[in-house]
């Protein structure tokens, strides 16, 4: 877990497959400090150490569900209670490699983005699993209707072909207040998405949820 050091998952474990799930494969538990509960960026964070772990465990596996069946967070909510959530895994494409820059090339990558559609950037952290993976917070101005979907936004944050291996977007007021926040682990097809109110129909996010807790979905 070196690699995620600083994000919030603290540690990871092989697990048995949970109660009610057939699989003769190993899971992936992960831990988790946020005091998020369910929520989008700790089951992201989840997704992407289950990734990471299937692709270093690999043999000659066609796809990381072969070699991990799925992925199980273990945090805290708000209310100091401990929450456990199942994560799925999609059928991907096992021993993926992506382009992954410098830190400087990817903070300014990211920096280029913001200005391109007008946000203001909150903060960049970056973490290598195996490869990149980013975590950005940006500001929208008040009073804009933008003229570009989340997807847009993500599509220029990755990159095509794809610079990382994953990525984490929270969009937030200048106020502060959190307005959408997706998460995409693209070693295992896990991605998730949350918006307040209204917001989804703002940036065009057609897979929201109403409330964290139901959040994370398969892209």
């Amino acid at each position: 877990m070196d690699g995620l050091k600083g994000s919030g998952a603290t540690s990871a474990e092989l697990l048995d497959a949970p109660e009610g799930y057939a699989s003769g494969l190993p899971w992936l538990g992960v831990h988790v400090d946020s005091d998020l509960g369910d929520d989008v960026e700790p089951n992201w964070l989840g997704a992407v150490a289950q990734g990471a772990v299937a692709d270093l465990m690999r043999a000659d596996e066609e796809r990381t569900a072969d070699v991990i069946g799925g992925g199980v967070v273990f945090d805290t909510g708000p209310d100091g209670i401990p929450v456990t959530v199942v994560l799925g895994t999609g059928s991907i494409e096992a021993g993926q490699q992506f382009e992954s820059p410098a830190d400087a090339a990817l903070r300014a990558h990211v920096q280029d983005v913001a200005k391109e559609f007008n946000l203001s950037v909150e903060s960049i952290d970056i973490f290598h699993p195996l490869n990149s993976v980013i975590r950005v917070i940006l500001d929208v101005p008040d009073g804009v209707d933008p003229q570009w979907t989340i997807d847009d936004l993500t599509g220029a944050l990755a990159g095509s072909p794809k610079i990382v291996e994953a990525l984490f977007v929270e969009l937030r007021s200048p106020q502060g207040v959190a307005l959408l926040r997706q998460g995409s682990a693209y070693r295992v097809g896990e991605g998730g998405l949350w918006t307040a109110p209204g917001q989804d129909v703002r940036f065009g996010a057609t897979r929201s949820v109403p409330t964290p807790a139901s959040s994370f979905v398969s892209p």
